[in-house]
């Protein structure tokens, strides 16, 4: 089922030249991402604390502020939840906006995937849970 359910999004902003840039992010869905993404975080603050200067950076900081520099990412990327067989979480940067097609393709494809695994496990194929 993990092959079937993941996330894919994109996150697009605007620098203060007026030049757009994007993310898309591929990965597992929401709960495994956020379990992922804790254990590494640790991980970092254990290991790399003197990467990460916790006296220059002080106070209530964003992720990508607390973890800048480190291995963070590097580390999300490198292996699927569990060292299973579901989706690993990659990063692209992007210049630019998506185009609509991209994003088009990537909702279908998605809600496809999702659609094909729900009727597996309706029809008894396919266990939600071992």
């Amino acid at each position: 089922t993990r092959k079937m359910y993941y996330s894919d999004a994109f996150a697009v902003g605007e620098g203060e030249s007026g030049q757009w840039g994007h993310i898309h992010y591929t990965g597992p869905e929401a709960y495994e991402a956020t379990a992922m993404s804790c254990v590494t975080a640790a991980l970092v603050l254990a290991e790399e604390v003197d990467k990460l200067q916790p006296q220059r950076r002080g106070g209530v900081l964003t992720p990508a502020f607390a973890m800048h520099g480190s291995s963070f990412v590097d580390r999300l990327q490198a292996s699927s939840f569990a060292n299973g067989g579901g989706q690993r979480m990659r990063f692209e940067f992007q210049e630019g906006k998506p185009s609509e097609q991209v994003v088009t393709e990537t909702a279908t494809l998605k809600s496809k995937n999702a659609m094909v695994g729900q009727g597996e496990i309706n029809e008894g194929r396919l266990k939600a849970f071992r």
